[in-house]
């Protein structure tokens, strides 16, 4: 799949990635770089092309959000997995 620069934008993983410096750092780093290495038939192709994108606070908070939802609902799983095994 060849990336976009709004693929970039909206990409899950790099904004978990934003999640993770701030929690380590408290700040969000300024630049997110992605670096994508087309291939062709599982080769390299030598081309190199970066895109540049940011995440916001909100953004952040957002996926901190969606993260504790779904620790919640692991969490009641579990629960209701050792209530069946008790029975």
């Amino acid at each position: 799949v060849k990336w976009t620069q709004r693929m970039v934008a909206k990409h899950g993983q790099l904004t978990f990635y934003a999640y993770l410096v701030y929690l380590k750092y408290g700040k969000l780093p300024s630049r997110i770089n992605l670096v994508w290495c087309p291939t062709l038939n599982g080769e390299l192709t030598g081309e190199v092309v970066v895109f540049e994108t940011t995440r916001t606070v909100s953004d952040i908070l957002h996926l901190h959000s969606r993260i504790r939802r779904a620790w919640d609902g692991i969490g009641k799983m579990a629960e209701e997995e050792m209530e069946q095994i008790k029975l």
